[in-house]
């Protein structure tokens, strides 16, 4: 598997946000993990903490 985690401090994100109509840059990276059969966690409590797992090629690069 391949983590990815990209944090930041800012004011963070409420609970509605993620599902907002304007949200496209975070829908855009869920459907494209779900379409690598990866998952993602999103939370944004005290700054936003995004985190993808990937699933690696068998046999690797």
């Amino acid at each position: 598997m391949l983590r990815i985690r990209v944090l930041d401090d800012g004011i963070g994100l409420e609970d509605g946000d993620l599902s907002k109509p304007g949200s496209l840059g975070l829908i855009g990276i869920r459907e494209r993990v779900q379409a690598l059969n990866g998952r993602i966690s999103i939370r944004g409590k005290g700054g936003t903490r995004v985190t993808v797992l990937l699933p690696l090629p068998a046999g690797g690069p």
